[in-house]
């Protein structure tokens, strides 16, 4: 009795009817790790829906609420995938557009005004007329931190903007079928990124080869005498100006490629480095040719549309 008075209560919807391209739409925002929770549950409503679930189980497999199917199955009707977007708000319309947004984030981006280090939020409101608590929120959202930025590269391309748009949308909404190999070792970048540091790293300090045969040629000789290692070392290193530690190294490496002591000969590790960034380079085409060789593969399983 009680079973039908709930079937009474909400009777069975119809399916609904979704188009395999839709499908396929709501499938991938559903897989995405990158899509907004918001937008998978409308998707798995809709999914469901089309299924033919009941009302009831969509709404406890999604963890909503009834009136919550209903509004999206209804929007889906209505207007298809546009209606799964926020509908506009009702209250006051925003005072700046996309537009203004985008212009304001160029400016970030571009050099400061002239005699200054960086963008300060009233000097940037005072350029694009926007209010400072405006700039301030949009920095925020964005994660823009002007003042804590100590070295920045600026592109001389005319058509960098127009790139870089080409490049986020192709993320945003790839094309059927899209595969994109990437085999740049290191990214321009990364690349600028490393001409400064944040925090200045101290680079080892260069030795003439003259002056590293000369040390080395010194200790051997005196080490032929039967003179004393430790103290041979530091006495000639501070003689010569050359750290202690590097002119240690130095002798033991001389020492190993004369077959006096064991270990690595310089030839060899020269070598031996050259075999690993082969064995490298080789990993990675292997990689490539094994992402691009399953990609083929699942495109001719996929079965073709007509």
């Amino acid at each position: 009795m009680l079973g039908t008075m709930r079937a009474m209560a909400h009777p069975p919807a119809p399916p609904l009817l979704v188009p395999d391209v839709d499908r396929h739409i709501l499938q991938a925002i559903v897989r995405a790790s990158t899509s907004e929770q918001r937008a998978v549950t409308r998707a798995r409503i809709v999914l469901r829906s089309a299924d033919g679930a009941p009302i009831e189980h969509i709404a406890q497999e999604v963890g909503v609420a009834l009136m919550t199917v209903r509004l999206w199955r209804r929007r889906y009707t209505e207007a298809g995938l546009d209606g799964l977007s926020d509908a506009p708000r009702p209250g006051h319309p925003p005072t700046y557009t996309r537009a203004d947004r985008d212009r304001l984030v160029a400016l970030t981006m571009g050099p400061p005004p002239e005699g200054t280090t960086h963008w300060s939020v009233r000097a940037m409101a005072k350029r694009t007329g926007m209010s400072p608590s405006t700039v301030h929120r949009t920095w925020k959202g964005l994660g823009y931190k002007p003042h804590r930025t100590e070295t920045f590269k600026f592109s001389t391309d005319p058509a960098l903007e127009d790139k870089i748009r080409d490049v986020v949308g192709l993320y945003l909404d790839p094309p059927d079928g899209a595969f994109v190999l990437s085999v740049d070792e290191e990214t321009q970048i990364q690349a600028l990124d490393r001409t400064q540091h944040l925090l200045p790293i101290a680079s080892p300090r260069q030795y003439p080869p003259e002056l590293k045969r000369r040390a080395i040629r010194l200790v051997l000789e005196s080490l032929d005498r039967g003179d004393e290692r430790q103290g041979l070392v530091t006495r000639n290193a501070r003689q010569l100006d050359i750290g202690p530690e590097s002119l240690h190294r130095w002798v033991v490496q001389a020492e190993i490629d004369r077959g006096q002591r064991a270990g690595t000969t310089s030839e060899d590790a020269q070598r031996i480095a050259e075999l690993e960034r082969e064995n490298r380079e080789l990993r990675r085409a292997n990689e490539i040719l094994k992402s691009a060789s399953a990609f083929f593969a699942a495109e001719l399983d996929r079965p073709q549309r007509r």
